[in-house]
């Protein structure tokens, strides 16, 4: 009976190697179809919004009584980066962005504590704070579309309740409404009425106000425990807003609202309106509505949940029958053709391998390297699920680079196993021991200089650093994982595939082994009477590859350098900023005239154009949130370009193009600025160039970022020049 030896445990019994390869196969399997997969990584880094209303307040009191408090009380937040806000009519928003390596929960929990401090300092009549965590790149996932031959309050309606019930689908994070107009009580006062009581609209307002407030009433406390008072105070009928009791005749004769008004339930003011024109057709009126997920959800399942939700939408009882919910586009499309193609890349580089080494080798050692290859990328897929990271365009990248690397160390074992046993005619055991010691070595010292040349990648830090580390880890784990299958699978696997032969005989040898044979003879010859042949020669030699390796480094200095390069994808947001007073007829007049233009362009596939509204593809960052999103100056457009079969360049080159033709409509429209937003993939959205102004002063502020920006569009190749502060506007 032969002793059992480590060497003959893992390199010459092919049970374990049997078992390694299953164990890895299985992981890979089941990570491949349990992990969560998107396009680009949706990055832990915890950021989120803290947003407050307060009807009718000003923007000056939003800054001093609202924005305020929240900015002291979160200024010390621990592993804090940065933060911003905005204080606008009835509004107040903050934007907190911690620093990379923060935990989400940790960073979440920090900020609802300090926010929860701050709330008890603000005015009673403000609605408490919003906190609201966003995605470093945080544009919708999907987009549907709501149209009918139905009233404006049906379809308004119809939106609504779509809303509510996707953001109960696991996934979803909220919805965006474009094109709505929304619900409220409409008061008309009674003149005669309100003069009989003496009763001025002041008081009847500050009435109503009163009387639609929730209101907390302290806790009451027992020998069991403590338990908080509240008061749901908020009105949700007519009924209830008409028994308001706005005054008293007497003692017992109350006068309620019903009583000296017409109350009713209607849209809002017109604020603005979205026109839809699918596939080249023309504008229709409608309303969009952009799906954003939660920060590390699976962004396919969860678009295949709102597609079966809303496949159901005509079989609810509820659902207006004359109202159709179309879906106009989703992420699940370009991820599922990213997979696709890098996944064919993949399939293409294993084939290529395999017909190397079948023409250099023999099909035996070929299809040991064609088995090891697949198990080596399940079992660096079950590593990268172990770690927590989603599978993503950067991790098929990943595999990808590694697969040109990995795949030396497998044409060095078998070669070493096909030269003993087919060569030098040793036996299955001679030939694995012979491979390890002279392969071994040189195979790990291999591996490790290319994994040291990544750690600089895995080591940058911020959300580059984030984005960019999943490429070399996954190589890494694919170049690890390759040297371990090489000689602990693929040695013993080949007591199955290659045959033993007679030493000195030359059956076993091929065709390219003769060649090989004869090849090493010229270039022994070769460089004995030529490079090498003496000091002389050789020095020539080496100052020639020096010299080569200057003028490559040249000519590396003279390209073009970029972070990231730019993708091929379909999104693009188009902001339209009109003079500070425009009205809604300037608004509509304006957004006639980009939908007009835009229709003509015969690369798009989908417009949808938001007048009073900016699109929800023009608000990738964080900090976009700060700006206005509504309102009569702005107009907004949402354009999907058709797939890139049905285009002749890359969606990113026609942008040039689109803002010269939208400039040209809109030149004779005074004060308009035009901004474009294509999505161009990378780790983060935001501004290549952002210049910060601090000051108190904010008028010195403003005409600071005037004259900056008036500088910065005098710069050849700068567009799309913005500030934060956002149009001035008069104030009565």
């Amino acid at each position: 009976m032969s002793q059992r030896t480590p060497i003959r445990f893992f390199l010459l019994d092919p049970v374990f190697a049997i078992v390694l390869a299953a164990l890895l196969v299985v992981g890979g399997l089941v990570s491949y179809t349990s992990m969560v997969r998107e396009n680009n990584p949706d990055l832990a880094i915890p950021q989120a919004t803290v947003s407050t209303f307060w009807a009718g307040a000003s923007p000056n009191q939003m800054e001093k009584e609202v924005t305020k408090p929240i900015e002291d009380e979160i200024r010390s937040l621990p592993g804090l980066r940065t933060y911003s806000s905005s204080s606008q009519n009835s509004f107040s928003l903050l934007t907190v962005q911690f620093e990379a390596n923060v935990e989400i929960e940790y960073a979440m929990g920090l900020l609802r504590a300090k926010v929860d401090t701050a709330t008890a300092e603000l005015p009673k009549v403000a609605e408490k704070p919003l906190i609201e965590q966003i995605s470093v790149n945080d544009l919708p996932i999907m987009t549907v579309a709501l149209t009918g031959n139905v009233d404006a309050l049906t379809l308004d309606r119809a939106a609504a309740q779509l809303s509510r019930d996707l953001e109960r689908i696991q996934g979803v994070r909220k919805t965006e409404i474009q094109g709505d107009r929304g619900e409220a009580v409409h008061i008309r006062l009674i003149p005669d009425r309100m003069r009989s009581l003496g009763l001025s609209p002041a008081d009847v307002r500050a009435r109503v106000i009163s009387s639609n407030q929730d209101l907390a009433w302290g806790t009451f406390e027992a020998e069991d425990g403590t338990t908080p008072l509240y008061l749901s105070g908020r009105l949700t009928s007519v009924d209830d807003f008409k028994n308001i009791i706005v005054a008293r005749n007497s003692e017992t004769s109350a006068v309620r609202l019903g009583d000296l008004a017409e109350v009713s339930v209607g849209l809002k003011r017109y604020r603005g309106e979205t026109s839809i024109s699918l596939g080249g057709a023309a504008y229709d009126g409608g309303i969009t509505m952009s799906i954003l997920k939660r920060p590390g959800e699976d962004t396919i399942s969860t678009i295949e949940r709102v597609r079966a939700f809303v496949a159901t939408l005509p079989n609810h009882t509820t659902w207006p029958s004359d109202v159709s919910v179309s879906v106009v586009s989703d992420e699940g499309e370009i991820i599922n053709a990213s997979f696709n193609e890098v996944q064919s890349n993949l399939v293409q580089g294993v084939i290529a391998v395999f017909v190397v080494l079948l023409i250099a080798l023999t099909w035996r050692a070929a299809a040991v390297a064609a088995i090891a290859l697949p198990i080596t990328l399940l079992g660096a897929l079950a590593v990268i699920n172990i770690f927590g990271f989603t599978l993503n365009t950067l991790v098929t990248l990943g595999m990808v680079i590694a697969l040109g690397i990995l795949v030396d160390v497998f044409i060095l074992v078998t070669e070493g196993m096909h030269e003993g046993m087919s060569v030098r005619g040793e036996t299955f055991e001679e030939a694995a021991v012979a491979t390890v010691k002279t392969f071994f070595l040189p195979a790990l010292a291999g591996q490790m200089t290319t994994i040291l040349a990544m750690v600089p990648l895995m080591i940058i830090g911020g959300v580059d650093g984030k984005f960019v580390r999943l490429i070399p880890f996954t190589a890494i784990a694919c170049l690890v994982i390759s040297l371990v299958i090489a000689f602990v699978v693929c040695i013993p696997l080949s007591r199955y595939f290659m045959k033993e032969h007679k030493p000195g005989s030359e059956e076993g040898m091929t065709a390219v082994d003769k060649l090989t044979k004869k090849a090493s003879h010229f270039m022994q010859k070769f460089l004995v009477n030529g490079p090498v042949r003496d000091r002389g020669a050789a020095g020539v030699t080496v100052g020639l590859a020096v010299t080569a390796f200057a003028a490559s480094i040249f000519i590396a200095t003279q390209l073009e350098t970029i972070v990231y390069p730019k993708e091929d994808r379909r999104s693009l947001g188009v902001t339209v900023e009109l003079r500070p007073d425009a009205g809604y007829d300037d608004t509509r007049r304006v957004a006639d005239k980009v939908g007009d233009y835009l229709k003509t362009r015969e690369e798009f596939s989908s417009i949808f154009v938001h007048a009073g509204e900016v699109s929800p593809y023009s608000l990738p960052t964080i900090d976009d949130y700060l700006m206005p999103a509504d309102g009569p100056s702005l107009v907004g457009a949402s354009v999907r370009f058709a797939p890139k079969e049905d285009r002749d360049q890359h969606a990113y080159k026609y942008v040039p193009d689109i803002r010269a033709g939208l400039e040209e409509v809109l030149s004779d429209e005074a004060g308009v600025i035009v901004r474009l937003i294509p999505d161009l993939g990378g780790a983060t959205a935001g501004d290549p160039i952002q210049i910060e102004v601090r000051g108190e002063d904010i008028s010195q502020l403003k005409l600071i970022a005037g004259e900056v920006s008036d500088e910065l569009r005098k710069i050849a190749g700068v567009t799309d020049v913005r500030d934060t502060l956002g149009p001035f506007r008069t104030e009565a």
